[in-house]
């Protein structure tokens, strides 16, 4: 009606008009300097390890030197190749069943049944998963070794038996299965859990009712609902424990059992002779390839998942079975677990920094125990600079991954480029890349800078590692923050930078603190970038308890173990009394 009568319609501003003055510099200039970073951070390393591999024997990738396949003729022609393989298939496998099924049989009794004693099993996973995997795999050396490993000890004591070693061997792939999935299995235990609480409890009554059997109900009605879970959980812990190094390090070496993050890492490590950087790039981008197929299954087992959803608002209701007579066995095997997972490794370990020497547990050993090697320890110059370094490191890395992972996340969430699926796409990347790769990708890349030789390329490598998770976080969060409250600021004169700092930084700051301390004590438990990354002049903990392990000098690598893990345990407990919410 308004141009019958003559009058214009008044032009519509929207909010895209008002957004004008909000802008965190140039779109396209933020998405494009976010995507020379990242590039930099993960692309860089991957192209000098491609090239690398495609250098000659004895030369570096930026040395003149003619473009050959022969690296990768040696590997695909090499009979230890397909023994990498299998070995890596057998201890990704083995530790995922073990750890897996040791995870699912302790959610059902957490979740599913009347077991007392279960805030003591929470408990005990979290100490647990706080533990440095290589700090268990030691003190695990210390039970299963074939000679001086006290389950050894005890079982020749007790058959009489007059042999030097034996009869279990820990330096072995069954040790490295058995350790790993000791490992994985309070983590694994966190995710099955909530998919194990959620059955409704109905659908077993039912088909009770109708007489079947326990086993029948498992396998016809529980584990085909609980299918896309498990397959989701069990992918992603193929792609995890097919990068893990501390274990295979560990227990893997001195027997030579090795998969093929060991192969790497000794190929660049060989403690004779120089280093085969172009042979190592050829095995470390199989495992790149490796690592990519197992992420793509995974991806593709987590879709389809409403299709097995049996949490409604209709009749749901979970329900506790009574265990009944089974009560004692089954705290019995709740109790052992906690005692082999968690009092096992550590109580050796503590064990054996008492003592000037290793020696078995023994009423004379006793008259031996002494606080010497915590005193040497703490009075060793290269112990405190390495104490200085791990902090620089752990809190240099935790702030890079959380403010890179803030810009990220604002640039995916609330700018509309074509660019930003990219940018989103790269800073995911790196859950698909081992850390052996990276890490040897981050030393051919700064090997000839001024940062080699110092923390900041080991936190260089850390920060490329973890910024997959600092970006899913903080984008997960993100979403949660309504635009309106920006938009608001901005009509009212507020800049971006002064929007940032007063709305959404407030808003981001537990998820952005929570990060910070998951970021800061991977980093301080972290052995690969160390073992990998490390010289004479940026030594960190990690680092120096291996060399005081290898030394060796096991009184020092075992008080310095026990240090770390109970400083992980207190930066632990002090985060979650500061993020905890207030009542």
């Amino acid at each position: 009606m308004s141009s019958v009568v003559g009058v214009s319609p008044a032009p519509k501003v929207g909010w895209p008009e008002k957004m004008k003055a909000f802008r965190l510099g140039p779109s396209g200039s933020l998405v494009a300097g976010l995507l020379v970073l990242t590039g930099l951070l993960i692309a860089g390393p991957l192209a000098l390890l491609l090239l690398a591999s495609l250098k000659p024997a004895g030369t570096m990738p930026w040395d003149p030197a003619a473009l050959t396949i022969r690296n990768f003729v040696a590997v695909f022609s090499s009979p230890a190749t397909l023994r990498l393989l299998i070995n890596t298939a057998t201890y990704s496998a083995g530790s995922i069943c073990f750890g897996g099924v040791l995870a699912l049989a302790l959610s059902w009794l957490i979740e599913r049944t009347d077991l007392p004693l279960r805030r003591l099993v929470y408990v005990g996973q979290a100490v647990t998963l706080g533990l440095p995997p290589m700090i268990t795999a030691l003190g695990w050396t210390l039970w299963l070794s074939p000679r001086i490993g006290l389950a050894n000890t005890l079982l020749r004591a007790i058959s009489g038996s007059d042999a030097s070693e034996g009869p279990l061997n820990g330096y072995s792939l069954w040790g490295m299965v058995f350790v790993t999935g000791l490992g994985i299995c309070p983590s694994m235990f966190y995710m099955l859990s909530p998919l194990v609480g959620r059955i409704d409890a109905s659908l077993e009554e039912a088909a009770q009712t109708a007489g079947a059997r326990t086993p029948t109900i498992w396998r016809r009605i529980l584990l085909p609902l609980m299918l896309p879970g498990l397959l989701s959980v069990l992918m992603y812990y193929a792609v995890a424990v097919s990068q893990t190094f501390e274990v295979p390090l560990a227990l893997g070496l001195p027997s030579q059992t090795l998969v093929l993050s060991t192969r790497v890492f000794l190929l660049t490590q060989p403690g004779g002779g120089p280093p085969d950087y172009g042979l190592a790039s050829a095995y470390a981008l199989i495992t790149l390839a490796l690592g990519l197929l197992l992420m793509t299954v995974f991806i593709r087992t987590s879709r389809h998942s409403e299709r097995f959803q049996v949490v409604t608002g209709k009749g749901y209701r979970p329900k506790r079975a009574q265990l009944g007579v089974w009560t004692v066995p089954a705290t019995a095997f709740v109790l052992g677990y906690l005692l082999v997972a968690v009092l096992a490794p550590l109580g050796l370990l503590l064990w054996a920094s008492l003592l000037p020497f290793y020696q078995a547990p023994s009423g004379q050993a006793l008259q031996s125990l002494s606080l010497a090697a915590y005193g040497s320890v703490l009075h060793n110059q290269r112990v405190v600079t390495a104490a200085i370094n791990t902090v620089v490191l752990l809190a240099g890395t935790a702030t890079l991954v959380m403010g890179l992972s803030l810009l990220i996340a604002w640039a995916c969430v609330r700018i509309r480029l074509r660019s930003v699926r990219l940018l989103e796409g790269m800073a995911f990347t790196p859950l698909a890349i081992p850390h052996v790769l990276m890490a040897l990708g981050v030393l051919l890349l700064y090997a000839r800078t001024p940062i080699y030789g110092t923390v900041a390329i080991i936190m260089l490598g850390q920060v490329t590692a973890y910024l997959a998770y600092g970006n899913r976080t903080l984008i997960a969060s993100l979403m949660q923050v309504k635009r309106e409250l920006e938009e608001s600021a901005a009509v009212h004169g507020a800049g971006g930078w002064q929007t940032i700092r007063a709305i959404v930084l407030p808003l981001l700051k537990p998820a952005m603190a929570n990060g910070w301390v998951w970021v800061a004590t991977h980093s301080m438990r972290d052995f690969t970038f160390p073992l990998m990354l490390g010289t004479t002049g940026n030594l960190v903990v990690a680092a120096l308890i291996w060399n005081f392990w290898t030394t060796p000098n096991l009184p020092a690598a075992a008080a310095l173990s026990i240090l770390l893990a109970a400083s992980l345990g207190l930066v632990a407990g002090i985060a979650r009394a500061l993020l905890s919410p207030r009542r």
